[in-house]
C-alpha cells in the first residue's frame, strides 16, 4: 500500500502567508517590513531567512513582520521555517557599496548592444552593434560597430578607425604586434570589403599591407588547359583530330 496523499497533505497544518514588503531594497542592518498573516501565532517558534540567511525578527504583529538585514548577505528570497515547513516570500534586494561614478561623463551612451569591452591605453575599445555615441555622429564622423573612449567614457582621439564597420562587430582580440582582430556581421571596413573579419593597425585603421605571392610554377596557357581537358574525355582521340591543327600553330 502506498503513502495516502491525503494524509501528507493534513500534516502541513500550518498557513503562513508573505506578501509585499518595504522598503524594496535595503542596506545591511538595515529593517524592511514584510506583509505576513498567520505568523504571529507561532512566535519564537519559526525561523525567517533572506537567502538562505537567518534574520533577527525586530517586530510581529497580526500582519507585518520587522526583520533587520543580516551584514553578510545578497539579495535573495524571503523564507519562513516552522515545523519543517518552507514558506516562500517576496524578493529582497540588498544595497551593497557601490555607487554610480559622478566623474564618469557618459550621459547618452552607445545606441545600441555592445559585444565587448577592451582595455586599452588607459581606456577602452568598445565593439557591438551600436551606430552612435553620445549622439556625436555626423557626416563625416563615424561611431558603427568600433569605438575607443577614454577612463572618464568620452570618445578618444588616439585611434582613428576612419569609416569603419558597416555592420556588427561581435569580438576584438589583440594580436602579439600590437595590431588587432575584429570579427562579426561586417562586410567592409573604411569602405574596403573584408567578409566579417579585419585586421587593424595599432592606430586602428585598416591594415592594408599587400602580401607578394611568388608563383614557381609556369602558368599554363589556355591551350595547355584545353589538352587536360581533352585527355579526361573518352573519346579523346576525336576531340584531338579537331583541335591538333589550332593547338599546333599556337602553343
Amino acid at each position: 500500500m502506498g503513502v495516502n496523499p491525503y494524509e501528507v497533505a493534513r500534516s502541513f497544518r500550518h498557513t503562513v502567508y508573505c506578501q509585499s514588503y518595504r522598503p524594496e531594497i535595503a542596506a545591511p542592518g538595515e529593517v524592511v517590513r514584510v506583509n505576513v498573516k498567520g505568523l504571529k501565532k507561532y512566535e519564537n517558534k519559526f525561523d525567517i531567512r533572506l537567502n538562505d540567511v537567518s534574520t533577527e525578527v525586530v517586530a510581529l504583529t497580526d500582519s507585518t513582520i520587522d526583520i533587520r538585514m543580516p551584514t553578510q548577505v545578497s539579495s535573495g528570497i524571503v523564507t519562513v521555517i516552522l515545523d519543517g515547513q518552507i514558506f516562500y516570500g517576496p524578493r529582497i534586494g540588498v544595497e551593497g557599496k557601490v555607487a554610480v561614478d559622478t566623474d564618469y561623463k557618459i550621459v547618452n551612451g552607445f545606441d545600441m548592444g555592445l559585444r565587448q569591452i577592451m582595455p586599452h591605453s588607459g581606456g577602452h575599445i568598445v565593439v557591438g552593434s551600436f551606430t552612435n555615441f553620445e549622439n556625436e555622429k555626423s557626416g563625416n564622423t563615424y561611431r558603427t560597430g568600433i569605438h575607443h573612449i577614454t577612463s572618464l567614457g568620452q570618445s578618444s582621439t588616439s585611434m582613428d578607425f576612419r569609416r569603419r564597420a558597416n555592420g556588427p562587430i561581435s569580438s576584438i582580440a589583440r594580436l602579439p604586434n600590437g595590431k588587432f582582430i575584429v570579427g562579426g556581421s561586417l562586410t567592409t571596413f573604411s569602405a574596403r570589403a573584408v567578409g566579417g573579419i579585419a585586421r587593424l593597425n595599432a592606430n586602428g585603421s585598416l591594415d592594408t599591407t599587400v602580401v607578394a605571392v611568388i608563383n614557381l610554377m609556369r602558368i599554363p596557357s589556355r591551350w595547355t588547359v584545353w589538352i587536360l581537358y581533352l585527355l579526361s574525355m573518352q573519346d579523346f582521340q576525336e576531340g584531338w583530330s579537331a583541335m591538333s591543327s589550332k593547338l599546333l600553330t599556337t602553343v
